[in-house]
């Protein structure tokens, strides 16, 4: 018999975790982000510390979602504001949000950013910082 109340869920969680891996798509892990984009491996640990860079971290690996660069290595259009605005949260919480969330007008966050939607990206962003009327 298991003792912890919460052991279903914690095991959704991780089963929800493992399909917004795949949904994410490809992934880069350190060597490619420092091959790709010539970053030293300090620069992308400082990325990750301060939240410029959507990183995800299994066992003791950190993966990159792809589509977040563009191809020169900058990030698709508002990224930077969620990775801000999401920085006290977890990483996977706003890959939900972004992947998984609200899809108004047939297309999930990301698929706005790269549209340059501002008017679900304004809404979504009003929401997340409490104006539930946005």
């Amino acid at each position: 018999m298991n003792d912890d109340p919460l052991a279903r869920a914690r095991a959704l969680a991780v089963r929800h975790k493992a399909e917004l891996f795949i949904k994410a798509g490809p992934m880069l892990d350190n060597a490619e982000m420092l091959g790709r984009f010539g970053l030293t491996p300090e620069r992308l640990a400082e990325m990750r510390e301060n939240a410029e860079v959507l990183a995800l971290e299994r066992g003791d690996v950190w993966f990159y979602p792809a589509f977040q660069f563009k191809e020169d290595g900058s990030l698709i259009y508002r990224l930077a504001e969620y990775l801000d605005i999401f920085r006290l949260d977890s990483p996977w919480a706003l890959l939900d949000l972004i992947l998984v969330g609200t899809e108004l007008h047939g297309m999930d966050i990301v698929d706005a950013m790269r549209a340059r939607r501002d008017d679900i990206l304004d809404r979504e962003l009003a929401q997340e910082q409490g104006d539930g009327f946005a």
